[in-house]
């Protein structure tokens, strides 16, 4: 990354930073809101929660949630994997991809 790259980029994180405390949009603590949005999904029926963004899956886990969560970034990384190894032959048994409750 090139210094006007980085100067840039801090420029940005600066004014989102900015964005985030004028509208009140910065949670407390990250986990607990995502572990309440996390309920609601479930209270209005949801029966498995997608955590679709890579910091998702960091702040919560199976004990946060009474439903099966699909952590993105542990499918993307498992398919590379599955992937890779399939050239070389090697196959990978018993996965089945999904973080349940239970």
């Amino acid at each position: 990354m090139a210094q006007g790259d980085a100067a840039l980029a801090q420029g940005y994180l600066a004014a989102f930073e900015r964005l985030l405390e004028k509208y009140a949009l910065r949670p407390a603590t990250p986990a607990l809101d995502t572990r309440q949005i996390m309920q609601r999904l479930v209270k209005a029926g949801a029966e498995g929660i997608i955590l679709g963004c890579t910091e998702i899956g960091l702040l919560v886990g199976p004990r946060d949630a009474p439903v099966s969560l699909f952590d993105t970034t542990y499918l993307h990384a498992r398919a590379v994997a599955d992937w890779a190894l399939a050239d070389c032959g090697i196959t990978v048994p018993n996965w089945e991809g999904v973080i349940t409750s239970e």
